[in-house]
Order: structure tokens, then sequence, then C-alpha cells
């Protein structure tokens, strides 16, 4: 059904999913650094001057452990190795 690159790719999909999902608050980072990059490009003086004017903004709050991220990952990397030995 699939070729070999389709096989690593549904793998390699999988297993960033699996990785996003068990690893907490990776998530989190990711999404903190790029507001962070927008905001050093729309914004672009140091670091320090940058807290001070974004001192009275609510910190965004942290998105809960996605535990279905893992799931995820688990069903697509089982699924691709079945399409892969079905072929």
């Amino acid at each position: 059904m699939i070729d070999s690159s389709q096989f690593v790719n549904g793998l390699w999909m999988g297993t960033i999913l699996l990785v996003l999902g068990l690893i907490p608050g990776l998530l989190d980072r990711m999404i903190q650094g790029l507001i962070d990059s927008g905001a050093a490009t729309r914004f672009p003086f140091p670091h320090p001057v940058r807290q001070r004017f974004f001192a009275g903004r609510a910190a965004p709050a942290p998105f809960p452990h996605r535990r279905w991220l893992t799931a995820a990952g688990m069903a697509l990397i089982a699924l691709t190795v079945f399409a892969y030995i079905a072929h």
C-alpha cells in the first residue's frame, strides 16, 4: 500500500507526536519561543527592555498535558507499519 519513503515519513511524524506528548511542557516552551521571536522582530530592543515593556501583560496560561498526542503518535506509527507490511 505505501512505499519506503511514505513509511519513513509516517515513522518520523509519529515519533514527533510521541515526543511532544511524552515530554511535559515541551509544547509550551516551543510556543513561548515562537511568541518571543515574534516579539523580537516587532520590538527590536534587548530582552530586558522587552521584559519591562511587556510586564503589564498577563502571562498566557500553560497548555494542559496532552496525552492524546502520545496516543495519536502511537496510532500513526502502528498504522504506518501495518500499511507497509500489507504491501
